[in-house]
């Protein structure tokens, strides 16, 4: 910035100068050629008006250009210079004046040069006057001062002076050239005035399009530095417009976030190309936004890219909308999932109840329909627990309670729980809740079937060990194991377990079953998947 502002001074005061220097030559030289001392020192005084007048608008203008710290360091000094200058329409009455008068006055300046030679007319001179009328009006006002100039050279200046003679066919081409000049300077500029209009007015509408966008709509440059920003861009950051131009995303957000910005912005115009994306953001104020993004790159006339557009739409009150909207439909699914769970509970109890009817017709069954009955038991207690959960979630000691409670009721045996002190929440998988079930179902009976008769009750224990994320269920009975002579037969169909075997997961579970003192232990590990800790 420094480098670009030195140059731009140097350059600024290196123009004033070659200006004085030309002006106070050619000025003096053309002092020269007069011979009537009023009209030198006439014309002094005019020519020594005329040089602070031009360099007046010369430091207005230059003044106007001077960098500041919306330029970037990408900014050329050429379109730096030329930033001040601007081209309009003047409004017509002092356009017409000022070409009239202009005009007038350069008649009046070439009649006093006191040349009377033939063939000097210097219609060169009258240019400069035509030129300004058609910038400053457009077509009219530069034909009015050519049509001035051509009357007042074909009378003033022509030989011979006051006379209706005929000047030769020298004179015809300088009054053709100048005609032929001032109505293509005239035309020229109508063009650059209509179109700088027609720019003007498209300007005008996009500006009030992008002000009352309630969108936020930005342009940065390629260092990231904001060049343009509408107000609803404003207030999505809590910012002022002034406040925010010039100054990159760090202004605006959290360094963590700022930086995020910055590198997809950076890889955007590398790679040249328009994005959608949706972005978290949080500004200093510390609220949270979800902005849904779409940026693009900004190239020159060269093609060369010199920036980034981009139009955001805040999007956090459709997302907190939307997230209710399936908050309140998993919510709903929740309960319909539990209706069916209880329903599926009854109707197993339904089952059951036919099955203890049969039982009272059909009493030599008894102990085929209560097994049975055990594992329908089993089911229904899952689909129970269920039920009770918004979430569906099946807690493991609610289910071995309730699994016990119906074997003892069941089977009028004596089992004991023994539970680890302190022991966490753990929650069985609900894809594995009705193996997991049947299984310790299974067990139970199995231990009531083949339990001895003493005072020794049948005993279930739970340990856990949270380093491994374990739970151990033991399930012990006074009995033996029945030992045979073939070792290929597994534990399973040795003690009559096969379905068991058949609903073990492939993870989570190992089982092992040994015999310690007239003890049999079935044990089972539980880990992750099939339980996790709540």
């Amino acid at each position: 910035m420094a480098l670009l502002r030195s140059r731009y001074v140097l350059l600024a005061t290196l123009s004033y100068l070659m200006f004085g220097l030309v002006w106070i030559l050619l000025s003096d030289q053309i002092l020269s050629v007069f011979a009537d001392l009023n009209s030198v020192i006439w014309l002094s005084t005019a020519k020594g008006l005329f040089f602070v007048a031009i360099s007046t608008l010369g430091f207005y203008f230059a003044l106007r250009s001077m960098p500041n710290h919306n330029y970037s360091g990408q900014t050329s000094l050429r379109d730096l210079v030329f930033s001040g200058f601007s081209i309009k329409r003047t409004p017509a009455l002092i356009a017409y004046s000022f070409a009239i008068l202009i005009t007038l006055l350069a008649i009046y300046v070439r009649f006093n040069f006191g040349i009377t030679s033939d063939h000097r007319p210097l219609v060169a001179l009258f240019i400069l006057p035509i030129l300004l009328s058609a910038l400053l009006g457009g077509f009219g006002p530069g034909i009015i001062s050519t049509i001035l100039a051509f009357v007042g050279i074909s009378y003033f200046m022509l030989s011979p002076i006051h006379s209706s003679g005929t000047p030769d066919v020298f004179d015809f081409l300088q009054l053709a050239t100048l005609s032929f000049c001032g109505a293509t300077i005239s035309i020229f500029c109508e063009t650059l005035l209509r179109l700088k209009s027609k720019g003007n007015n498209h300007l005008k509408l996009l500006n009030m399009l992008v002000s009352a966008s309630n969108d936020p709509i930005y342009v940065k440059d390629i260092n990231g530095c904001y060049l343009f920003i509408n107000q609803a861009a404003a207030n999505l950051v809590g910012k002022s417009i002034e406040e925010i131009l010039g100054k990159d995303d760090t202004f605006l957000f959290p360094d963590s976030v700022a930086k995020k910005i910055m590198v997809r912005d950076h890889a955007l115009l590398q790679n040249g190309t328009i994005e959608r994306h949706e972005q978290n953001l949080i500004t200093y104020d510390g609220k949270s936004l979800i902005v849904d993004v779409n940026k693009g790159v900004i190239s020159d006339h060269s093609g060369k890219t010199v920036g980034l557009f981009g139009i955001s739409r805040d999007v956090t009150a459709n997302k907190m909308l939307e997230q209710q909207r399936i908050n309140q439909e998993i919510i709903f699914r929740k309960s319909l999932i539990r209706e069916v769970h209880h329903r599926i509970k009854n109707s197993l109890q339904g089952t059951t109840g036919l099955l203890e009817q049969t039982i009272s017709n059909h009493p030599e069954l008894k102990e085929a329909i209560n097994k049975v009955i055990s594992k329908i038991q089993g089911i229904a207690t899952i689909h129970g627990l269920q039920g009770h959960h918004i979430n569906s979630e099946v807690e493991l000691l609610a289910m071995i309670e309730t699994i016990v409670d119906n074997n003892q009721s069941l089977w009028g045996k004596s089992l004991s729980v023994t539970i680890s002190p302190n022991l966490s929440n753990w929650i069985v998988s609900e894809l594995e809740s009705v193996p997991l079930a049947l299984i310790i179902n299974e067990l139970l009976l199995n231990a009531v079937k083949h339990h001895a008769v003493n005072d020794k009750k049948i005993e279930v224990s739970l340990t856990e060990n949270i380093e491994k994320n374990q739970v151990t269920i033991d399930i012990s009975n006074n009995g033996k194991l029945l030992h045979e002579n073939n070792p290929s037969k597994s534990i399973f169909k040795g003690a009559g377990l096969e379905l068991i075997e058949l609903l073990l997961p492939k993870s989570g579970v190992l089982f092992s079953l040994v015999e310690t003192d007239n003890t049999v232990t079935a044990s089972l590990i539980l880990s992750n998947p099939v339980i996790v800790a709540h």
